[in-house]
């Protein structure tokens, strides 16, 4: 989707020499132009054909973000090219740009939950940093619920592809016990994970008949490693929720209630969203 943008970057390589520290454009800056390109060429890439996208003039498109911002083409050619050789730097600007993308996708799910009048049922930390580290940690999770309706489990999920976890996957399902394994779960659905750029959106749904206890559980980040020798981790969880139509009484009575998130559909692997590439 983005590659009229990747190829202006590369431009922007090729076109840019030495650069002083007094021509390049500050960090803060840099990730405004950055965030405003993506979304420019998210938009195009959306409004026109491929080909359409291909035979513009980057700099037609890209020229009114420059401006915006007050600063020319070969400024922000020279500034990429100076902070590609400091990657830490690098990496923060990118970081900045992520994070903004992540939470306009949030306050556009947070609306959809609200108009859709739905609850969130999830009851752990639904943002996770698997980053750079060795580790065994799987996401596992057990939810009590005792209505009946659609629950949906949705994961925003980002996975480097040099994330070593072997068989990643999303492992879910429902039991009359909280201590059943997640082997032996009923309706058990098994979803694997997508080593890519971006940030995928997975989900599972469950239709439940009837008003009685039970428990939707499962583990968010299973995995096939030795637990003696913990893989080395890339991965990136931006947003977990398990939500569920809220629950209509008669206005003497209290609604159920549980903290707020968003709904989905029964599918996975949509909407992906692809991030910048910081290498």
């Amino acid at each position: 989707m983005f590659r009229s943008l990747f190829l202006f970057l590369i431009g922007a390589i090729i076109l840019s020499g030495c650069s002083n520290r007094s021509d390049i454009i500050p960090e803060k800056d840099m990730a405004a132009i950055l965030y405003k390109m993506y979304l420019t060429d998210g938009s195009l890439s959306i409004a026109a054909s491929p080909r359409e996208i291909l035979g513009r003039d980057s700099i037609n498109y890209y020229g009114e973000i420059f401006k915006s911002v007050h600063y020319s083409s070969e400024q922000f050619s020279r500034s990429y090219y100076y902070y590609l050789g400091k990657p830490d730097i690098l990496d923060k600007i990118y970081d900045k740009v992520i994070l903004k993308l992540d939470l306009e996708s949030q306050v556009i799910d947070d609306s959809l939950t609200k108009d859709n009048k739905t609850q969130n049922l999830w009851n752990k930390m639904a943002i996770w940093n698997l980053s750079n580290q060795h580790s065994n940690e799987k996401i596992e999770f057990s939810v009590p619920i005792s209505h009946k309706g659609v629950y949906t489990l949705k994961v925003l999920a980002f996975v480097s592809p040099k994330d070593m976890s072997t068989n990643l996957r999303i492992v879910v399902g429902t039991s009359t016990s909280d201590n059943t394994p997640i082997e032996k779960l009923d309706n058990r659905q098994v979803i694997p994970l997508k080593k890519e750029n971006k940030v995928d959106k997975y989900t599972a749904s469950f239709n439940i008949t009837e008003d009685k206890p039970i428990f939707i559980k499962g583990r968010i980040l299973d995995f096939d490693n030795n637990p003696e020798t913990p893989p080395l981790r890339f991965v990136g969880i931006r947003r977990i929720s398990l939500t569920t139509p809220a629950v209509i009484q008669d206005t003497n009575k209290t609604a159920h209630t549980a903290p707020a998130v968003q709904p989905d559909k029964n599918r996975n692997h949509h909407n992906s969203v692809v991030l910048p590439n910081k290498k």
